[in-house]
């Protein structure tokens, strides 16, 4: 394996090299997290896209591996498109969306749903014989980016159910299908997929279009990473969380840097979820995009999610900074804890402002002083107090201590003069520590 590794990067996974976007087959298999990303090593913008191949032992470190899948047949000649991964008799299997344009210069492709393995998690996913198991006339009539439902996704030992995300009527859908192993004599790779259903979210929240679907929680809360999403009113790629027993909607994350938003079960069995983070322009001409902090996703006594950074993600933050204007955010990593906001009203990280309005119970965090990236978090119905913030050169994560509090993430270039502007002295649970790199 040693022989295939590339890179290391930390926190925020990204590539050596080239454009990515969407995680995919996020899975644990023979004691590495697999992470699969949608990659083009050949430029810095999206072209025809392969899976390139990272793996962790703790998802914070990341050690890049070559690519796993490549377009070598028909149906994947112009591009392996987003899926998932499961595990059937030791092997790791992905499922995944092949393109084949009808034509380009209009725009008219047909997806195809396609299916491969490796018995050792990192060969001859592209070798291995790749099975196709559904075909779509062209993009009026497609669907895409296959997503093993997770817990509840074995019928038996040789059946699985999948989920692919859709559009009928300009209204966001996703089909069912059932996912099935044969016994073959000759032991070639027998599977075909039956469709089950298709539900329909006649709702604007989900858009348009469902892209990179998944279902967690026994399958009562439907992740959607949504097309032209009315979304305050403005048109916005969004990731959506609704709940199917009480039919509400919510933004998976506050800001709108985040997309195609994948679980899978860590050893713990939590929901982990990874994004991509979108970014506006290549970093030092090198690469284009990462994916976001690892987030935990759990559901309550109350039934209502609660999100979390990692639980072991302290451990990593070692140096404890005791003179806030030695830190150079363009340059290491942070974690940064307020416990008690209601003594700190104003406080600056870079140029990002941070006002809390007491009387009102009102958080604002303002971006840049744009209208469009400030957001407004009322804490009048929670048990708000504190937050939680890693900083790394390239990103800001920041979590509420009341876990129920909808997260922000994004892409921020933090700049050679930025800093930490707490002026309050009387705030004595602030707690600032540098990322350590092993």
């Amino acid at each position: 394996m040693k022989k295939y590794l590339k890179n290391i990067t930390y926190l925020n996974f990204h590539s050596l090299k080239g454009w990515i976007n969407d995680p995919n087959g996020l899975i644990y298999f023979k004691n590495n997290y697999h992470i699969f990303f949608q990659y083009n090593p050949k430029g810095l913008m999206r072209d025809t896209m392969n899976w390139g191949h990272a793996i962790s032992k703790d998802l914070i470190k990341f050690k890049e591996t070559k690519i796993a899948l490549s377009p070598s047949i028909k149906e994947d000649k112009d591009g392996c498109f987003s899926g998932s991964s499961f595990i059937y008799k030791d092997k790791l299997f992905l499922l995944y969306t092949g393109i084949e344009y009808i034509d380009k210069e209009k725009g008219i492709f047909k997806t195809s749903q396609i299916i491969t393995y490796s018995d050792d998690g990192f060969t001859n996913f592209n070798k291995n014989k790749k099975v196709l198991l559904i075909s779509y006339p062209n993009n009026d009539l497609e669907a895409r980016d296959p997503f093993i439902l997770l817990n509840t996704n074995k019928i038996n030992n040789d059946e699985f159910i999948f989920v692919l995300g859709s559009s009928i009527n300009k209204n966001g859908s996703i089909l069912f299908y059932k996912l099935t192993f044969k016994n073959d004599k000759n032991n070639e790779l027998n599977i075909n997929a039956q469709f089950i259903k298709e539900e329909v979210f006649q709702s604007k929240e989900l858009g348009r279009r469902i892209e990179c679907p998944s279902l967690i929680h026994n399958n009562n809360f439907l992740i959607t990473s949504s097309m032209d999403v009315n979304y305050k009113n403005k048109d916005e790629y969004k990731v959506m969380i609704k709940d199917l027993n009480n039919k509400y909607i919510i933004p998976f994350d506050l800001a709108n840097d985040l997309y195609a938003s994948l679980p899978f079960l860590n050893k713990k069995k939590e929901y982990t979820f990874f994004s991509f983070i979108r970014k506006e322009r290549p970093y030092k001409n090198i690469y284009t995009n990462l994916l976001s902090l690892p987030r935990i996703i759990k559901l309550n006594k109350d039934n209502k999610l609660e999100y979390s950074f990692l639980d072991n993600i302290d451990k990593y933050f070692i140096k404890r900074i005791k003179n806030i204007k030695n830190i150079r955010l363009n340059k290491y990593s942070y974690l940064l804890k307020i416990n008690d906001l209601t003594k700190l009203n104003y406080f600056k990280i870079g140029k990002i402002e941070f006002n809390y309005d007491i009387k009102k119970e009102l958080l604002t965090i303002n971006f840049n002083n744009k209208s469009d990236e400030k957001y407004k978090i009322s804490l009048l119905n929670s048990s708000f107090k504190g937050i939680e913030i890693i900083l790394t050169p390239l990103t800001i994560s920041i979590f509420f201590i009341d876990q129920t509090l909808t997260p922000l993430e994004k892409g921020y270039d933090f700049k050679k003069y930025d800093k930490v502007d707490i002026n309050n002295k009387n705030i004595n649970d602030l707690v600032i520590k540098r990322f350590i790199y092993y």
